[in-house]
């Protein structure tokens, strides 16, 4: 919804006082909102340009989205009932407000003027991080955690201890890190893009099923292959001169621009799909008939 004032929003809250979800879109002359209703349980608030704060949230709000308020540069306090926040392009925030113990789901986008985080909360299950240039560590990781991408945080240098739950990390544009921490038995997913400074990767899980690792010229090797994977990529890592053995479970693999390998190793009978690209250094492919589907360029 979009209006033009803070008293024609006021005017239409208190036509609806039973409203439980809020969308306020483009509405660049709102500096403020009104109070709102008691019983809402969603908010968002997008392209309000001039917005420079929110107001009290109610008790029964369970979903906070804000994005695209560059004026905003604060929150206000969160209620216990929250179970996601997303907060989106908002240049002004240097901090958070504490998060509540509901909280399950979090997404931080393009807030560059955050300098930390908060302290997690017992129930959070997926965190989402990008472009947030501004911090410089991250806070321990709850033990309810299952998903955890960080992308684009060139601050960052290391990650804190991984939980025992975690399923999924990706982390994505970090130059400064050097190393991951140890990955958790439970990790079925890996995937590492654009981190130059990274020069190993550490021993992977046995239900790893996924492992996707590009331009990371500083890796010279790949640890033992976990022997429930079954699609590997590996693309734009100059260091790389081997790769390690693969599993009898892999059924995709995809190697692209490394330069520095001279051969595949031996090629699993599981494997249906084999891409070979711009690895001018192999002078030996392993490669076999049957169900494969092979392209090389």
């Amino acid at each position: 919804m979009r209006f033009e004032s803070k008293k024609k929003l006021a005017a239409y809250l208190r036509g609806n006082p039973g409203l439980r979800t809020l969308v306020l879109e483009k509405c660049p002359d709102l500096t403020s909102l009104p109070d709102l209703p008691s019983a809402l349980t969603y908010l968002r608030v997008d392209n309000c340009t001039s917005l420079t704060s929110l107001p009290d949230l109610p008790s029964t709000l369970t979903s906070l989205l804000v994005k695209n308020c560059p004026g905003l540069t604060c929150l206000p306090e969160l209620p216990s009932t929250l179970t996601y926040l997303l907060v989106d392009n908002c240049p002004g925030l240097t901090c958070l407000p504490s998060l509540p113990s509901a909280l399950t789901s979090g997404r931080l986008d393009d807030c560059p003027g955050l300098m930390c985080l908060p302290a997690l909360p017992s129930t959070l299950t997926d965190l989402r991080v990008y472009c947030c240039a501004g911090l410089t560590c991250l806070p321990s990781l709850p033990s309810t955690l299952t998903y955890l991408l960080v992308d684009n945080c060139p601050g960052l240098t290391c990650l804190p201890s991984l939980p025992s739950t975690l399923t999924d990390l990706l982390v994505k544009n970090v130059p400064g890190l050097t190393s991951l921490p140890s990955l958790p038995s439970t990790s079925t997913y890996l995937r590492v893009d654009n981190c130059s400074g990274l020069t190993c990767l550490p021993s992977l899980p046995s239900r790893l099923s996924a492992l996707l690792v590009n331009n990371c010229p500083g890796l010279t090797c790949l640890p033992s292959l976990p022997s429930a994977l079954t699609s590997m990529r590996v693309s734009d890592c100059h260091g790389l001169t081997s790769l390690p053995s693969l599993p009898s479970t892999l059924t995709d693999l995809l190697v692209s621009i490394c330069p520095g390998l001279t051969c595949l190793p031996a090629l699993p009978s599981t494997l249906t799909y084999l891409l070979v690209d711009n690895c001018p250094g192999l002078t030996c492919h392993g490669l076999r008939v049957g169900k494969l589907t092979i392209e090389i360029r």
